[in-house]
């Protein structure tokens, strides 16, 4: 019998703890008005600071 192994990589989606608050709350505030606006595209800045969040420099301290 031939068995396949595999690799399952979960993410928990949280962002590098030292990642700025005033950032992080930006983006939320944002997703939330294009959210309640019906939108689903992002908006300049949303899209800026959701792809600088998710580029945000990881480390062993700062991303257990």
């Amino acid at each position: 019998m031939h068995t396949t192994e595999a690799i399952i990589l979960i993410g928990h989606g949280a962002v590098a703890s030292d990642t700025s608050k005033a950032l992080v709350s930006e983006l939320k505030a944002l997703e939330a008005q294009r959210r309640a606006q019906g939108l689903s595209e992002m908006s300049a800045r949303e899209a800026k600071l959701d792809k600088l969040i998710r580029e945000w420099s990881r480390t062993r301290e700062t991303d257990p």
